[in-house]
C-alpha cells in the first residue's frame, strides 16, 4: 500500500512542468542532453523537426539552425510548460504520436526521446510507421529512450515508479525500428537505467 501511495503522489507531481523537469535532471537528462547534442551536429541544416512526446520541450535546443520545432504530445499541461521556455520557432502540437496531422514527406528530424516506454508494442510500431509517413525522404529518425534490464535491480526499481508501463528490451526496440528505418548510428549509455540512443535512414524511398 505504501510503495503505491508513494508512486501515486509522485505520478501526482509528475504533472507539474516544473517538476518533471527537476526529476529529469536528477535520472540523468544533463548527461543524455550532451550525447544527443553530439549526434544531432552532423544532421541537415534550417530543419523541420518534429519531437514526438516531446513533453516540456526539454531537449529541443540540441539542434542548430532550426526553421522550426515542433514538439508534440497528448499532456496539455507539459505543452504549457513547453510554451514557457520554447526557442523562437517552436510551436505546441496537441496530439497523438500514432496518428501525426501532418502531411506525408513534411518534415526533416524525427524526434522520439524518452517516450518509448508509454507505449504499447503496437502503439510504437504505429509511430514508427507514422514517423516514417511524415519524414522526408532525406531525413533522418533519431530515438533514445531507457532499455529494460531485467537483471538490473535499479532499473526494476525505477522502472516501477515511472508513469511508463512499458520499457522494452533494445533487440526489442531495434526490430520495430529497423522495420521503417536503417540504422546508422547507435550507442548506450549507463547512467541509472540504461539507454539506447540511435538515428535511423527510412529503408523506403517515395519516388
Amino acid at each position: 500500500m505504501i510503495p503505491n501511495l508513494i508512486k501515486n503522489i509522485l505520478h501526482k507531481f509528475m504533472e507539474h512542468p516544473a517538476f518533471y523537469d527537476s526529476v529529469q535532471k536528477l535520472v540523468g537528462s544533463k548527461i543524455i542532453y550532451k550525447n544527443l547534442a553530439e549526434m544531432a551536429k552532423s544532421q541537415t541544416k534550417s530543419k523541420i523537426i518534429i519531437d514526438l512526446g516531446g513533453g516540456t520541450g526539454i531537449y529541443q535546443n540540441i539542434w542548430e539552425d532550426v526553421k522550426l520545432y515542433m514538439c508534440l504530445d497528448n499532456d496539455i499541461q507539459k505543452l504549457i510548460g513547453f510554451t514557457h521556455k520554447s526557442i523562437v520557432h517552436g510551436i505546441p502540437l496537441l496530439a497523438d504520436a500514432t496518428n501525426i496531422p501532418l502531411k506525408n514527406q513534411s518534415v526533416d528530424i524525427i524526434q522520439c526521446t524518452m517516450m518509448s516506454h508509454h507505449l504499447t508494442e503496437n502503439q510504437l510500431i504505429m509511430l514508427i510507421s507514422e514517423s516514417s509517413r511524415v519524414l522526408k525522404d532525406t531525413g533522418i529518425f533519431f530515438f533514445a529512450d531507457a532499455i529494460w534490464l531485467p537483471q538490473s535491480w535499479k532499473g526494476r526499481f525505477l522502472w516501477s515508479m515511472d508513469r511508463g508501463s512499458y520499457p522494452k528490451s533494445q533487440e526489442m526496440l531495434m526490430s520495430m525500428i529497423q522495420k521503417e528505418f536503417i540504422i546508422f548510428t547507435q550507442k548506450t549509455l549507463q547512467i541509472h537505467h540504461t539507454y539506447l540512443l540511435c538515428t535511423g535512414k527510412k529503408t523506403k524511398i517515395n519516388l
